[in-house]
């Protein structure tokens, strides 16, 4: 028998087909200009969100319906949800269970039901379980950032072959556009323009926080120096595939073909490579490089585990803030909108650079 979770991993499909037919007079026949309307008001209103954000509610959502048991509990209680949350409060980190009560708000609002998470009960949940898990010494995990060192390290380790050129220019890519993953994935070939002189500019259709393109951003590639150049490596990768449009980031077959994945009609798609895949390429680029020192089995593979694709955006912003660089200088490249979110890139390390403790200690030296 299929399993609630086996059952539930489309939940949001199936809602929004009975949240845009509940109005619809099913006591005659549909025509098919109104099947047709009907599947175009549900594909119009997924289309509104990015697929990352889509696919993150989703499986936010699975945990609370396993909690539920049942496979579709929506529209629910705010005392379920506070229950939950209560129920949740030690298994869970207190950054996962506030985005599964951001999914469980978008799902209710995505139904045209009243939000059960609006009111301050469960915001006050939230913020005594963070409170409660930092007092036991609890630190929100973010992904660790190379030095400048390092980089350059694992870019020499990586050998010459096609697969390797395909991961060194992921990596510099990466790095030097400080991309999301869900924007390496969605950069394609043709949205690249080479200007003379001074490498790649790329323009960003859409983005977290540009969801509707409105906005007219740009990221740049400029030129470095032998294996450390993003352009040079750029354009030795658009001459091993043969290709002017597509994803530039693609899989490679186990005979060195570059591969593209595939739609559910069989058709070649035009996404890049997975989280998944990217992720895989980061970590086993670091690993043999030997970043890692841990000589502990266990305990490097968790280490490992730390790193990411965001270990290419966090460390671009590291680097560059260590180095004295303005925040709204780098802001033009990672197009954050809030600058305090910049500030939690900051490492220990960092605080001590222009700290007037250190002005007294060298005053009382003197």
């Amino acid at each position: 028998m299929m399993g609630i979770q086996e059952r539930s991993i489309k939940p949001l499909e199936a809602m929004m087909m009975a949240m845009v037919t509940k109005d619809v007079d099913t006591s005659t026949a549909l025509t098919e200009e109104d099947r047709h309307l009907i599947e175009r008001k549900a594909t119009l209103r997924r289309k509104a969100f990015a697929d990352n954000t889509w696919a993150g509610y989703k499986s936010d959502l699975l945990s609370f319906i396993r909690y539920a048991g049942t496979d579709l509990p929506f529209p629910v209680t705010s005392t379920l949800i506070e229950n939950y949350l209560i129920t949740k409060s030690e298994e869970l980190a207190p950054s996962t269970l506030r985005h599964h009560v951001a999914a469980l708000s978008f799902v209710h609002r995505f139904l045209d039901a009243e939000d059960p998470t609006a009111g301050p009960v469960i915001q006050q949940i939230l913020s005594g379980i963070r409170k409660e898990r930092l007092d036991e010494g609890w630190e929100q995990k973010r992904a660790p950032a190379l030095t400048a060192d390092q980089v350059k390290q694992v870019i020499m380790a990586i050998e010459d072959d096609m697969r390797g050129l395909r991961d060194r220019t992921l990596f510099l890519v990466g790095l030097v556009c400080a991309f999301r993953q869900n924007e390496l994935s969605k950069l394609q070939i043709e949205d690249l323009t080479k200007v003379d002189g001074e490498g790649y500019s790329y323009k960003v259709k859409r983005s977290k926080t540009d969801q509707e393109g409105t906005k007219n951003r740009y990221k740049v590639i400029p030129y470095g120096k032998g294996k450390m150049c993003p352009v040079k490596a750029i354009d030795e990768l658009l001459d091993e595939m043969g290709e002017d449009t597509g994803p530039l980031f693609r899989g490679i077959s186990r005979s060195g073909n570059f591969m593209l994945s595939k739609n559910t009609d069989g058709s070649d798609s035009r996404k890049g490579m997975s989280h998944t895949a990217v992720n895989a390429v980061i970590r086993k680029r670091i690993n043999l490089a030997g970043i890692i020192t841990e000589t502990d089995p266990d305990k490097h593979k968790a280490k490992l585990k730390a790193y990411s694709f965001h270990t290419l955006r966090s460390t671009f912003i590291t680097i560059l803030r260590a180095g004295d660089v303005a925040d709204s200088k780098i802001m033009k490249q990672t197009h954050h909108t809030n600058i305090n979110i910049i500030e939690m890139y900051d490492r220990p390390e960092m605080h001590f650079k222009g700290n007037p403790a250190s002005d007294l200690m060298a005053a009382l030296i003197e």
